[in-house]
């Protein structure tokens, strides 16, 4: 996990994301790409078809969360949490997961890889210190601009875009990942 970094929501503290992939002695931590001005990029982690993964969010102040799968398939934006009907609200301090309360289960990566399509696995975990509906249509775009950049240089203007919202009443992490054959 990051460090406290900028000032989330008028708080010292950052918005925790930990991405976990496989199981027992074969799990991975991987960082995220690209974190709200962090100035960091690093490169993809990578997941084999067939691995479960796992997600921990953890907020500083009381907010909504918005998490985001960008597909292999066509790029587009599928909106993981909240889904039909959920809100998304965060309790500070309090510690969210996948499989958890965000969701029951793991995921599990079910291809197709990377090779095959030409496309990097992006997951977007965002969280807002006030309540945004984000469109799909919104989103997808951010997810073309990401893709059509090559990196993730301008990640902090696309998703702040979406927001419309002051700089420190948000923060996300993203991360990208190479699918692979098990």
């Amino acid at each position: 996990m990051d460090g406290a970094g900028t000032a989330f929501g008028g708080k010292a503290g950052r918005v925790e994301v930990e991405l976990k992939v496989g199981e027992g002695a074969r799990e991975r931590r991987v960082k995220p790409a690209r974190r709200h001005e962090s100035g960091v990029e690093r490169p993809p982690g990578t997941v084999a078809v067939g691995e479960r993964l796992s997600l921990r969010v953890k907020s500083p102040i009381d907010g909504w969360l918005k998490l985001y799968y960008f597909g292999m398939r066509d790029g587009r934006a599928v909106a993981l949490w909240p889904r039909g009907g959920e809100e998304g609200r965060l309790e500070a301090g309090k510690e969210y997961g996948i499989p958890g309360e965000l969701h029951p289960q793991p995921l599990v990566e079910t291809g197709p890889t990377t090779a095959e399509t030409g496309r990097k696995e992006r997951l977007l975990a965002v969280v807002t210190a006030r309540r945004v509906d984000l469109p799909a249509a919104a989103v997808d775009s951010a997810g073309a601009a990401f893709a059509a950049r090559g990196g993730f240089a301008a990640a902090d203007e696309a998703v702040g875009s979406l927001l419309d919202l002051p700089e420190d009443e948000w923060d996300y992490g993203l991360f990208e990942m190479e699918v692979v054959h098990g």
